[in-house]
This record gives structure tokens, C-alpha cells and sequence, in this order.
């Protein structure tokens, strides 16, 4: 649905050779727009995730949008730090 409403870049470079990549994959362009799609909505999803986590452990309307912004943007890794940042402070507490 998003896909129709984006431009098409194909002609552009470097994104030419990343759609031909890209359909040669999927051997169709429907295909490619199909997993491009699935890719930004597992995007948005570990960003609702993120926003989540953040809340339930007291972080501020601020760094609750810019954990879920890095994590829209870079995905599941940002969820990692993000992860690895909370298990320090949360051991840096007990002691």
C-alpha cells in the first residue's frame, strides 16, 4: 500500500543496483515491494516494543522517543543496546 504512494527510484543511483538485486532475489518487483513492506512494518513493531520497555522502566518521554526512533530506524540492534544498557544499570544498582 506504501509502495504505491513512494516514488519510484529505481533509476537513481545507487539504488538501481540495489533493485536489481533486489528483484533477481524476489523474482518479481511485487515480491520485492512485499518484503520491503514486511520489512518496515517489523520496524515499526520493535519501535511500539521499544517505547514499551522504555516506559515500563522509568525512562523519560525523551529518551523513550529516541530509543524508538534509533530502533525504527536500525532495527533490533538498537533493541540490544538498548537491553544491555538497562541489565548494567540495573546491576550497577544492586550493588
Amino acid at each position: 500500500l506504501l509502495a504505491a504512494h513512494v516514488p519510484v527510484l529505481r533509476g537513481v543511483q545507487p539504488i538501481s543496483w540495489l533493485y536489481v538485486i533486489g528483484v533477481s532475489l524476489f523474482q518479481t518487483e511485487a515480491w520485492l515491494q512485499k518484503v520491503m513492506q514486511l520489512g518496515m512494518a517489523a520496524h515499526v513493531l520493535e519501535s511500539f516494543y521499544t517505547a514499551y520497555l522504555c516506559r515500563s522502566k522509568g525512562f523519560s518521554f525523551q529518551n523513550t522517543w529516541g530509543w524508538c526512533g534509533q530502533t525504527l530506524l536500525v532495527g533490533g540492534f538498537a533493541i540490544n543496546d538498548l537491553r544491555y544498557l538497562i541489565k548494567q544499570a540495573e546491576a550497577s544498582q544492586s550493588k
